[in-house]
């Protein structure tokens, strides 16, 4: 992708559908760009555009996401134009692109929300009607309905409307999917307080009662900031993780990752609060990580203090003089891509990095691996350019010599002149005789001193 960024992915067949802000591509190994604005196809196994696949949109696609049954591709945003057919903000596409007929959902502005139930299509955003009958700011859509009336559904009337929508089971045994859990911005859903977070029941439509009094607890030190961006349920349906994106670093509703159990009532508390010091925009969840993306640096290391590393009324963003680093042990250097451990939200080590302006948008995890999205060019030091994989079965082989250092967890500052002991496991084939420290070259290691 050559320029703009890559906000959001989804899987279908054997292509990974890319969309976004972007007007030109190419492949990797090409020299010649090929305009093609908001959305594009690449194999799933090479990376190579898939030249088949184009539709045209007028103006930027925010999510996109595939049919449980793999047979359709939804996709939301700010486009009223999809292949010269009038499509406002919501479209059905076939895997190949092409637009369902059938299916007409129009917004009367922009949809910023998408998830996809066995029957129902959810939308959230900043419109208020869909096909001219008054909708708040959520609302569902049944993918087989051609009279193209809509449903009711629990609506926040604060705008900008939610910003993710996510659906989870009671079991992963289970096929289907029974709660909706909205994160947003607003405060009130109907009549009744759900400040940032809300779940309502699939079937019945109705409201739950779960609720969390965090987010208006915390409104006074944000100047009334609520910047949720971004949900993802965990593979076991027992929880999801919220993240924030700009706001300040002020824990525990800016700048951070938070747990919480999907059960609960009124008073439901954070499993665990993931500070991040600067913005998170992007979230995937597997069974062994949490993955977050975004504008930050740093992560709470495995020995951060709980529930947090730092004091909650100083910010160590990186725009403030040394920035979280004067935290010492309590964190480890993340730039812009890290994973958590699910069970305490501090950093696992896992540590490619990446260069952005504003950070990494998306995050997409499959079963070979993750997929990102961002504004930027480089990951792990390789140059990308906006959208890149990390295959979980590329673990390199065990090497023959190899020193592994436990302690520090990750780079370490500390004064000069003062002793430190590295701690670790050595092996070789005729036995270890000695460990020798090897300084390396500064520039191997952005934003830190030899």
């Amino acid at each position: 992708m050559l320029n703009s960024e890559v906000s959001d992915i989804a899987t279908i067949g054997n292509r990974d559908v890319l969309a976004g802000t972007f007007t030109s591509i190419r492949n990797a190994s090409a020299t010649t760009p090929v305009a093609q604005k908001y959305i594009a196809a690449c194999d799933i196994n090479t990376g190579q555009l898939d030249m088949s696949f184009r539709p045209v949109f007028d103006q930027p696609i925010a999510e996109v996401q595939e049919s449980p049954d793999n047979k359709a591709l939804y996709a939301v945003g700010q486009f009223s134009t999809v292949s010269g057919k009038a499509r406002k903000k919501v479209v059905k596409l076939s895997p190949t692109g092409a637009v369902d007929p059938t299916f007409i959902a129009n917004a009367d502005s922009r949809v910023t929300a998408l998830e996809l139930g066995t029957k129902w299509v959810y939308l959230g955003g900043q419109f208020n009607k869909v096909n001219n009958v008054a909708r708040g700011q959520a609302r569902r859509r049944q993918p087989d309905d051609r009279r193209g009336g809509p449903r009711a559904e629990p609506a926040d009337h604060h705008r900008p409307g939610p910003r993710r929508l996510a659906q989870r089971a009671d079991h992963p045994a289970h096929p289907g999917r029974d709660k909706v859990i909205v994160v947003h911005t607003g405060r009130n859903v109907g009549t009744q307080s759900r400040t940032g977070i809300f779940e309502f029941d699939a079937t019945t439509k109705a409201l739950l009662p779960w609720h969390t009094s965090l987010y208006d607890d915390n409104l006074p030190r944000t100047g009334g900031v609520l910047n949720l961006v971004e949900a993802d349920v965990s593979p076991n349906g027992q929880y999801f993780v919220a993240v924030a994106g700009s706001g300040g670093d002020r824990p525990p509703t800016s700048d951070t990752a938070m747990a919480f159990p999907v059960h609960g009532g009124e008073g439901v508390q954070p499993l665990w609060v993931s500070r991040h010091f600067d913005s998170i925009y992007s979230i995937a969840i597997t069974e062994q990580a949490v993955y977050v993306g975004g504008h930050f640096h740093w992560e709470p290391s495995p020995t951060a203090p709980n529930p947090y590393p730092g004091d909650p009324d100083l910010a160590y963003g990186a725009n403030n003089g040394a920035g979280a680093t004067v935290l010492g042990e309590q964190v480890v250097r993340r730039d812009m891509l890290g994973a958590l451990d699910p069970q305490t939200g501090k950093a696992l080590a896992w540590n490619p990095g990446a260069t952005a302006l504003e950070g990494i948008k998306a995050l997409h995890a499959i079963p070979r691996g993750l997929l990102l999205g961002s504004d930027g060019v480089t990951v792990a030091r390789r140059q990308v350019y906006r959208t890149a994989f990390c295959d979980f079965n590329a673990v390199p082989p065990a090497a023959t010599l190899d020193t592994f250092i436990t302690d520090p967890f990750d780079g370490l500052t500390l004064p000069a002149g003062q002793p430190y002991t590295f701690k670790g496991t050595a092996t070789a084939p005729a036995g270890v005789g000695k460990v020798r420290p090897d300084r390396q070259p500064a520039d191997l290691y952005p934003g830190r001193a030899e």
